[in-house]
């Protein structure tokens, strides 16, 4: 899905700008639209078609409207989707459509979730540390003048009013060397605050702006790196020294744990190494600023997070995490046979997971009947279920 929405993002910007009069781009971007639905659902047209809109009628540009071929692309949209749809309604009868239009549609709309800033916590969380430098990267955007945007730390440049700045700030991004700006904004802000209104909470319908706040977050650390005062300014300095706060309290409490809990069990050597390599990490960037290697100080960075990430998600929290179907993964791997096959009873959330944990297929059970022809297969056969479902159902087994 996120794939399908990038490239129609994709072809509608590279439409837009390098192919306004034949618009081949542009149908492409319609097509991706309608394949992402087929994936996915509504969103798949809902986020591109927010992000050109907003950035059409923030640039008042009725020229726009007619690139935009939105006819040809109701068409386009039209013809993938209504075949797919009649195919699939035909093959599984009503369970497809309430699926749809209950789940994907009515559900998603109309439901008891409160109004809540969902989206901007998890923003902030889920993208740290480099949220940190998007936030700052805003913040200087809009709260500088041109002047002083590249001396932001100069206590005798000149700063506007904050509503003087803002308001020139935004009719700025209507000139054409700030679009792309204004683009990437659309691109965030549109789609959360759809989801916001809503009140659809899922953390990972943030994935589609991740592009757009990837852009923006660099643009601002390319100008920093190219400033040869840029690590001095305020609007680097105070997200530097945050993310160092973070990966230093993360350093003292993972050795603290460690600590406390290694009499008891035996953590492997990973997880003890660490606290060792978070205070690695964090004297490393310290180095880097103190010697004003920008650009070497967001390598090194991007490095100890995926370092770090990865010894949290690999040795980290397998080890805490008492996950029952990890056990099962185990035992099943311990078999020799070669063709197995693994079958969960009434664990549809769990399916998925198995088949990560053994990288063998895993069938979704509904029923009794479905499980007797599974196990009747003629090959070897490993079934989850609940301890409750056995008891119940198949205690004279």
């Amino acid at each position: 899905l996120n794939f399908f929405i990038l490239l129609a993002i994709y072809f509608f910007i590279r439409g837009l700008r390098d192919d306004p009069d034949r618009g081949t781009l542009i149908y492409l971007a319609y097509a991706s639209m309608g394949i992402g639905f087929m994936i996915k659902g509504p969103p798949a047209v809902l986020i591109p078609a927010l992000t050109v809109g907003i950035f059409t009628l923030v640039l008042f540009d009725r020229s726009i409207f007619s690139r935009l071929r939105l006819v040809s692309g109701a068409v386009i949209l039209a013809v993938l989707i209504v075949p797919w749809f009649t195919t699939m309604l035909s093959l599984h009868g009503d369970e497809f459509k309430n699926h749809i239009l209950g789940a994907e549609f009515r559900d998603r709309m109309i439901h008891d979730t409160p109004f809540s800033l969902y989206y901007v916590g998890v923003t902030l969380r889920y993208y740290l540390p480099w949220s940190f430098f998007f936030v700052a990267a805003l913040i200087v955007r809009f709260t500088t003048t041109p002047g002083a945007a590249g001396t932001a730390s100069d206590k005798n440049g000149y700063l506007m009013s904050l509503s003087e700045t803002l308001k020139f700030r935004l009719t700025e991004l209507r000139e054409k060397d700030h679009q792309p700006f204004l683009f990437c904004l659309a691109w965030i802000f549109g789609p959360l605050l759809l989801f916001t209104l809503f009140r659809i909470e899922h953390s990972r319908y943030l994935l589609p702006t991740l592009p757009a706040i990837v852009m923006i977050t660099t643009h601002f650390l390319a100008h920093i790196a190219d400033s040869p005062t840029g690590c001095q300014r305020r609007s680097f300095k105070i997200p530097f020294y945050l993310t160092l706060i973070i990966y230093f309290l993360l350093a003292i409490l993972s050795g603290i744990a460690i600590s406390l809990i290694q009499p008891v069990l035996s953590p492997p050597l990973p997880l003890l190494l660490l606290p060792g390599i978070l205070f690695l990490g964090v004297g490393c960037l310290l180095l880097c600023y103190r010697y004003r290697k920008v650009t070497a100080l967001i390598i090194t960075l991007s490095l100890f997070q995926l370092v770090t990430l990865t010894s949290f998600s690999g040795d980290a929290l397998p080890f805490f995490n008492r996950y029952p179907m990890k056990k099962f993964a185990k035992e099943i791997l311990a078999d020799p046979h070669l063709e197995k096959r693994i079958g969960l009873y009434r664990l549809g959330n769990h399916r998925a997971r198995m088949g990560v944990l053994t990288g063998l297929p895993s069938l979704y059970l509904n029923n009794a009947e479905e499980l007797k022809q599974f196990i009747q297969s003629g090959k070897k056969v490993f079934v989850v279920m609940r301890e409750s479902d056995w008891k119940e159902e198949f205690s004279d087994l």
